[in-house]
């Protein structure tokens, strides 16, 4: 509510792009190593973490309150798709022009998303004037407001430790498992990974209809 959320996620945008563009360049000048690989990627996951409730943020000032209830749905079911879509995506690539072109295509998905944020029509604007110390005070305050409610600190806390094994041991364990298992591994494991992908939206609608309320040994 402090920033200029619109431009704020053009600016993430741009920034990945020369991120991007420094892997390929690396790759044809042959001198693309394991660890600039893992900074370049580290960084654009970085970024994305703080892109993705920025996103979330900017659609309740996009759409009149009569309409946020369709458009969230209607978000919610995209991301989901683009789950199953991707991977599919990802493999006819692969499959076609090469896995450097991965790389490539991202670039252009970047630009697009520029391009039509910059069309974005904000209908809410915040009065809230922005004050620096004012925005550290408030991550103080929230963090001793975290401290001292020990069951949500538990949530983040598993939460934080769930998505590092899922997608620094387990997506790269998978991967390097069906490399040396099958030839043409990228493409099986894209095609894994839309399954997989499938299978979590079916266990997403399902776990609802028999949970109504989550406890924590239930969500460990």
């Amino acid at each position: 509510d402090w920033i200029p959320i619109k431009k704020w996620l053009i600016r993430m945008e741009i920034i990945k792009i020369p991120i991007i563009m420094i892997v390929i360049v690396l790759f044809y000048t042959q001198q693309l190593q394991y660890w600039q690989l893992i900074f370049l990627c580290l960084s654009i996951h970085t970024i994305g973490c703080l892109y993705d409730p920025a996103s979330r943020a900017l659609l309740m000032k996009v759409t009149v309150e009569e309409e946020r209830t369709t458009a969230n749905s209607l978000v919610d079911s995209i991301t989901r798709g683009v789950v199953i879509v991707g991977p599919v995506g990802n493999l006819i690539i692969l499959a076609t022009i090469g896995k450097i072109h991965l790389f490539t295509v991202s670039i252009v998905s970047y630009l697009v998303s520029a391009i039509f944020l910059s069309f974005v029509k904000v209908y809410i604007h915040s009065d809230i004037k922005t004050n620096k110390l004012k925005i550290y005070r408030s991550l103080k305050e929230f963090f001793h407001w975290l401290i001292q409610h020990h069951i949500l600190r538990n949530v983040i806390f598993i939460t934080v430790v769930i998505v590092f094994f899922h997608t620094w041991v387990w997506q790269v364990g998978l991967f390097l498992l069906v490399e040396q298992m099958v030839t043409k591994g990228e493409e099986w494991y894209s095609i894994l990974t839309s399954w997989y992908g499938l299978f979590v939206i079916v266990v997403n609608v399902i776990i609802p209809l028999f949970i109504k309320r989550f406890t924590m040994m239930q969500y460990v």
